[in-house]
């Protein structure tokens, strides 16, 4: 096999001169004297210990390799984060305009008490102002607690006594964390409590306990 052939000075290289190879895109040989290398340097090289030397023109076109990518990620990041902030600022826009929009349910006296509580418990908001009517009351409670934001699943809401509403929420979960948030934003003005639901019972006139167990 012949001698490799120095890129510099275009003289084979023996196997008794010092030489180094480029680890840029060239791989080509050189005598280390033709690039002013040291017999230590080359020592070194030749260890590796994680280093690799380049040729002048490599070095230069790697630098410029990496400012071009450089120069392409910041554009990338840029437009990422301008991305980002215009889809964050699409659904913030959304939101609100959902939560603008956001009602609690009608008032519905008809609806029973068990209806609405679903053998769950429930909140009583009452206003501490005994001249404050419901719609008032409704009004205030919406302004500080929103259900959609909150991400409250209500059952039902119904008028009680002297301005006050019932509001019940499909689990108890939810009901814990209107009153939390009701008592944190509304204690000053109005009474909160939470009271039990219950399922009501049906019982037969005329049936005994036997005759019930005996058929059911």
């Amino acid at each position: 096999m012949s001698d490799p052939v120095c890129s510099y000075c275009d003289s084979s290289i023996s196997a008794r001169t010092k030489s180094v190879k480029c680890e840029g895109f060239c791989g080509k040989f050189f005598h280390a004297a033709c690039q002013g290398l040291s017999a230590d340097v080359v020592k070194t090289i030749e260890k590796r210990n994680g280093l690799s030397w380049k040729c002048n023109p490599c070095q230069s076109y790697t630098s410029e390799v990496h400012e071009i990518l450089d120069a392409r990620l910041s554009s990338l990041v840029n437009e990422i984060h301008q991305l980002f902030s215009s889809v964050r600022s699409e659904i913030l826009e959304i939101a609100v305009k959902k939560m603008s929009t956001v009602e609690l349910p009608e008032i519905n006296d008809k609806k029973s008490y068990s209806a609405i509580t679903k053998g769950k418990s429930a909140i009583i908001i009452k206003p501490k102002d005994a001249t404050q009517n419901t719609q008032a009351t409704k009004a205030d409670m919406l302004h500080h607690v929103n259900p959609v934001a909150e991400n409250l699943q209500l059952s039902g809401v119904k008028n009680v006594k002297n301005g006050g509403i019932l509001i019940g929420c499909n689990s108890d979960d939810d009901n814990l964390k209107l009153k939390k948030i009701a008592v944190e934003k509304l204690s000053d003005k109005y009474e909160i409590k939470e009271v039990a639901g219950f399922s009501p019972r049906v019982r037969v006139a005329g049936m005994t306990e036997k005759q019930s167990a005996e058929n059911y």
